[in-house]
């Protein structure tokens, strides 16, 4: 997979660098017709001489997430195998195989990251595996992630638990990953905003597929209106279970959402390569949901007009 457009998000000279890969833009957006997802028989299992390091590597984040208080997800999910764009018709195919989160956790970065227990050589290295590709054993597990604009024109941001060991204490989007009982990519989004939001009526269409470069799963972008207000949304997440420490609803427009765009990191966030990310320069958000909502509004109100209020925003800090 390596129909990239250009690697990561920088705005601004250079001032706010997301880590993060963008793969295929669809302009006007997919809906659920558009997007066919077609499922291997096979489940996805790492090369056997890299099993015992996955182990190793998965006891030791366990380990670490207890001791930092924090949880560790586990559980089924796809792997994105490959995809093909129709620009000509407005259409994507996915190609999907079930994985396991455990699985994406131990095989993806770390392979080409050099490892002081393997004698300072990337687990590919030590272990003598030349894969045509480093997909051929990547996971690639699907993340799906919306911007949702309600009926007053209001964007729903989160501020991510500290207990998460994913990307604690970053702003996000509702999400989630793609699991094996989501037949559509679109499924997955809706099942989220139940889960996050609460019961409302919304459409999303697929608008980008992309890739976080910290640990290169594979991110897809949804953006669309979600059937209610500010008052009633807000009622309704508050009598129910988040994982994050804050939740925001936001006046969708360049220059409320700016001042949450420009906040930058103070440290690394935790579980990703240092290499990827710089203080004072990568925004404190997911990277996908960082670009998901910039993307949002520069198709609502251009390009030129988001990026002026973004460096009004710097000036003004």
């Amino acid at each position: 997979m390596n129909k990239t457009d250009f690697q990561g998000v920088t705005l601004l000279e250079g001032r706010l660098l997301v880590p993060y890969v963008v793969l295929q833009t669809f302009p006007e957006g997919l809906l659920p017709e558009n997007v066919e997802v077609n499922f291997l028989d096979s489940a996805f299992q790492l090369p056997v001489e890299l099993t015992k390091y996955k182990e190793r590597v998965m006891g030791r984040m366990q380990l670490e997430a207890e001791k930092a208080g924090r949880v560790l997800f586990e559980g089924k999910l796809v792997r994105l195998v490959d995809y093909f764009p129709n620009d000509d018709k407005g259409s994507l195919k996915l190609i999907v195989q079930q994985t396991t989160f455990f699985t994406h956790t131990a095989s993806n970065k770390a392979l080409e990251d050099k490892i002081d227990e393997l004698g300072g050589q990337s687990p590919l290295q030590f272990y003598g595996l030349t894969p045509k590709e480093l997909d051929s054993v990547l996971a690639n597990p699907i993340g799906v992630s919306s911007v949702l604009v309600t009926r007053d024109n209001h964007v729903i941001i989160t501020e991510r638990s500290n207990k998460l060991s994913q990307y604690p204490g970053l702003y996000g989007l509702p999400a989630g990953f793609m699991n094996p009982d989501d037949r559509t990519v679109h499924a997955t989004a809706y099942r989220e905003i139940r889960e996050e939001v609460g019961n409302f009526g919304a459409e999303v269409r697929l608008v980008e597929l992309g890739r976080a470069l910290d640990d290169l799963h594979v991110e897809i972008t949804m953006v669309g209106k979600i059937d209610g207000t500010k008052s009633g949304i807000e009622g309704a997440i508050t009598m129910s279970e988040w994982e994050s420490r804050g939740k925001y609803f936001v006046p969708f427009n360049p220059r409320d959402c700016a001042n949450y765009l420009v906040t930058t990191i103070s440290s690394v966030p935790s579980n990703v390569p240092p290499g990827n990310w710089i203080l004072g320069k990568s925004p404190k958000w997911v990277p996908v949901h960082h670009r998901a909502l910039y993307l949002a509004l520069t198709k609502e109100y251009g390009q030129e007009a988001v990026n002026k209020e973004l460096n009004s925003a710097f000036l003004s800090r």
